[in-house]
């Protein structure tokens, strides 16, 4: 690697606005930031962003990924809530 690089090559990190944190996160998904972690353990949160041993999601996955979940589940005639 060389002290030039082309700007093809580096990794742009996305804007700090675009990072959420869990408690955040939880709120937007109207569950406990507990509920979060388990949901980002079992692997079923994309956009998870680790800077060391803090954890981050990126807003816009985010956003993409519940409106195709609400999509998906109103296809399927899911109403949610019910046990």
């Amino acid at each position: 690697m060389t002290i030039h690089q082309s700007a093809e090559s580096q990794v742009i990190p996305p804007p700090i606005s675009e990072l959420i944190d869990t408690p955040t996160l939880a709120a937007i998904l109207s569950v406990s930031p507990t509920t979060v972690r388990r949901l980002v353990d079992s692997g079923r949160v994309p956009g998870v962003v680790r800077l060391g041993r803090s954890v981050r999601y990126r807003r816009s996955v985010i956003c993409k990924w519940l409106d195709t979940s609400c999509a998906a589940q109103i296809a399927q005639g899911h109403k949610g809530g019910n046990r």
